[in-house]
């Protein structure tokens, strides 16, 4: 079975995925998930993303872009993971303004939140 670690940092309450994520991944891939640390946005949320990515403690990083607000987590995100981090939006668009500033950070995966099973499942097999 393969265990990815995902740093997951959307607007979803208690660390979990959107409904259906886990369910339509196939059977021998287990998350183990990170959740928002305390205190978004603060000082110490940001040093903790910088850490936990620095370090390749995690395999994967999601971000909700959230209008323009997950820039700055993205931001954080290590140079050496964002390779690994997947942005999320409602419907995602190519091209639209938001995936600029994450293109110049050196994120390249896009997505729409309902398509997040397919992007983890593309990475994997990446990996392999």
């Amino acid at each position: 079975m393969q265990k990815l670690k995902v740093l997951f940092l959307d607007r979803e309450e208690n660390g979990k995925f959107l409904p259906g994520v886990e369910q339509l991944l196939p059977l021998e891939v287990n998350l183990e998930l990170f959740s928002e640390i305390d205190q978004p946005h603060s000082t110490e949320f940001f040093e903790k993303i910088r850490k936990l990515t620095a370090k390749k403690m995690i395999d994967l990083v999601v971000i909700g872009n959230n209008l323009g607000a997950g820039v700055k987590k993205a931001e954080a995100v290590a140079k050496k993971m964002r390779d690994r981090t997947i942005i999320l939006w409602n419907r995602y668009t190519p091209g639209c303004p938001e995936e600029k500033h994450y293109r110049e950070l050196g994120i390249t995966r896009f997505a729409s939140r309902s398509d997040l099973p397919k992007e983890i499942l593309e990475m994997i097999k990446e990996d392999v």
